[in-house]
């Protein structure tokens, strides 16, 4: 497998594969030996050597960098020889719902005002990928949490009231189950959309309340986190995946059950 994104996700998928003697080649774009593939022009000797699946893993380094990361990305590898590529997205591609439940075929943003111009390139990217020939697997990634991504450490350095009501569902995934998903649905040759979220769906008041009692919520700044709705597993599920951490801070939720 080629990895385009050698960050949280895409450098420990890499070492899974490795450690599961599976062929894998990482392309960064940082690094000077991505030039060739971040420019679309992908070696057909890569694809002689059996390496016709992309995981397209990659991450903006600012918000004013989504467009050339995810969408002119997506546009160049469409066009290349690579047979199946895998993309991780995001669940904010549905917008809000009003804490209603969203599936996989629930429609996504439609009033592109209304959502911000990073999830309107989310979107972009996912149509221009499922709309190719090419075969697809779209994950759409909740919140993640894992090592160095721990959020009772970072809400415990916060000082400041927090922006909004805390009144939103919460959609978390650990990075532990986004590379057991992404093993299993290369393993498997799944395609299409797969929603990759916890069951966790709580408030984020009341998440954050159990992890950092003292913060406080300011209702007059626009929240960061947007679109409030409770995004369904059960796909993934039925497809046989299981989930190493179904319901994460278990141990703090107990405390008040």
């Amino acid at each position: 497998m080629l990895i385009l994104g050698g960050g949280y996700v895409g450098s420990r998928f890499a070492k899974l594969l490795q450690s599961q003697h599976q062929q894998v080649a990482v392309f960064s774009r940082q690094e000077k030996p991505a030039t060739l593939l971040w420019q679309g022009e992908i070696s057909k000797n890569l694809i002689d050597q059996g390496y016709d699946t992309l995981l397209m893993a990659v991450a903006p380094d600012t918000s004013a960098d989504y467009e050339s990361t995810y969408l002119a990305t997506a546009k160049l590898l469409i066009n290349s020889p690579l047979k199946h590529l895998i993309y991780t997205s995001s669940t904010s591609v549905y917008g809000e719902h009003q804490g209603a439940t969203v599936t996989e075929t629930t429609p996504l943003a439609t009033s592109l005002s209304a959502v911000r111009t990073q999830t309107q390139i989310l979107i972009a990217t996912e149509k221009t990928l499922l709309n190719s020939d090419k075969k697809i697997t779209c994950l759409r990634l909740g919140e993640i949490i894992g090592p160095g991504r721990d959020l009772q450490e970072r809400l415990a350095k916060v000082t400041k009231p927090l922006a909004g009501t805390g009144s939103a569902l919460t959609n978390i995934i650990h990075i532990e189950d986004i590379l057991g998903a992404l093993m299993h649905v290369y393993k498997h040759q799944l395609l299409g959309i797969y929603n990759l979220v916890s069951d966790l769906h709580i408030t984020r008041k009341k998440l954050y309340q159990l992890l950092a009692p003292h913060l406080t919520w300011d209702p007059s700044q626009k929240p960061l986190h947007g679109g409030n709705k409770r995004v369904s597993n059960e796909k993934i599920k039925r497809s046989g995946y299981t989930f190493h951490h179904s319901m994460p801070f278990a141990e703090h939720l107990a405390l008040v059950n």
